[in-house]
């Protein structure tokens, strides 16, 4: 080792599933949806996120696969549904 740290590879990805904790993200380049833990959403944008949302992120290999790590979201967009309705 030279003492460097190798600079983390970002990716580019589009969010394909959300659930309460966890979602899937979709990336050129790996053969399958990449899982994500809210906990590495950066800033605590993973309540803000929707499904085809455009985030970045680092892989890393795990026991089932890649793992996103350190997401960062580039857009927030993609199908939005209201949280509350309004009320009259």
């Amino acid at each position: 080792s030279n003492g460097y740290a190798e600079p983390l590879v970002r990716h580019d990805g589009v969010v394909t599933t959300l659930k309460d904790a966890f979602g899937f993200l979709r990336a050129d380049g790996f053969d399958r949806d990449i899982f994500f833990h809210r906990t590495d959403v950066r800033n605590g944008a993973f309540s803000t996120l929707r499904v085809g949302a455009q985030v970045q992120f680092a892989a890393q290999l795990g026991d089932q696969g890649y793992i996103a790590r350190s997401v960062t979201v580039r857009y927030a967009y993609g199908p939005v549904e209201p949280r509350s309705r309004p009320t009259f």
